[in-house]
């Protein structure tokens, strides 16, 4: 897997990924400008996604959605059937002790945990 770059500066945030960059402050086209003299550069405009991640930008605010990259993990893991679950948990709530069977089937492994999270 390819490794990701994160330069932080005053002015800009340079972010690398594989061939692909994403610049972001008051820098960013001067940051560019010297780039493309020494690289052979693709300006594609404003970004709207990167590694499955949404990209909302508006005069002061930039937001990334991940809904859709959690989606596919959701989707990968086979978990569309799962129960949701409010966190952090709610601090009234009453716990009961688990039968010998829900315990068992607590402790199959169902999914590979540290690959999911790790994603």
């Amino acid at each position: 897997m390819a490794d990701a770059y994160l330069f932080i500066g005053k002015d800009v945030i340079l972010f690398a990924w594989v061939d692909d960059i994403i610049l972001i402050g008051k820098e960013a086209n001067n940051i560019l400008n010297k780039l493309e003299k020494d690289f052979r550069i693709k300006d594609l405009g404003l970004a709207s996604h990167i590694l499955g991640i949404k990209i909302s930008q508006s005069d002061h605010m930039i937001t990334l959605i991940q809904q859709y990259f959690i989606e596919e993990l959701i989707s990968q893991y086979g978990l569309e059937d799962s129960k949701l679950s409010m966190t952090p948990i709610q601090s009234n709530i009453k716990l009961e002790t688990s039968t010998d069977e829900e315990h068992k089937e607590f402790k199959k492994p169902k999914i590979n945990y540290r690959a999911a999270i790790g994603s």
